[in-house]
């Protein structure tokens, strides 16, 4: 398969203006610049209780299913 026609976003559409090249450049650079976490690191304590986090078995969230039931039917009271 030739990498070239598999892509949204192809080579000729982007030799074919160059402001594009300019906008995707310049959007990529803004998001790294406006991350303001941007050359933080994680601290060994928080790495941990993000694996613990992940690894544990019954998680503390909640699906959006119940999340919408739960919502929806207190929009309903306040309906009456």
């Amino acid at each position: 398969m030739d990498m070239s026609t598999s892509n949204t976003l192809k080579i000729e559409d982007l030799t074919n203006s160059g402001s594009n090249i300019k906008a995707l450049i310049a959007s990529a650079v803004r998001g790294v610049l406006d991350d303001p976490d941007f050359g933080l690191e994680l601290s060994d304590e928080t790495i941990a209780r993000l694996a613990l986090a992940r690894s544990d078995k019954n998680p503390k969230t909640i699906s959006i299913s119940a999340l919408k039931k739960k919502y929806l039917d207190i929009k309903s009271l306040y309906r009456s």
